[in-house]
């Protein structure tokens, strides 16, 4: 069974969003897009865990497309 714990997450404040490694305490990256973090936490996972980079896109990928379809909720109402 996968371990569903994601090593990256994102402390999101206003305005900028916190991002940081549970395996590496010591790395964070400060951004102003959420896009932009999750980019980050990406450019992370690939480079220091050698994470695939299909699997260290999946999270972005997924808010993206929340994001699409809460947009065309909002149009539509």
């Amino acid at each position: 069974m996968a371990n569903t714990t994601r090593r990256i997450y994102r402390d999101i404040s206003d305005p900028s969003i916190l991002v940081k490694c549970r395996e590496c305490p010591w790395w964070f990256a400060i951004r102003l897009d959420p896009i932009e973090a999750y980019k980050a936490g990406e450019g992370h996972e690939i480079t220091v865990h050698e994470e695939e980079p299909r699997r260290a896109q999946h999270a972005r990928i997924e808010f993206e497309k929340r994001q699409r379809r809460a947009q065309r909720h909002a149009v539509s109402a």
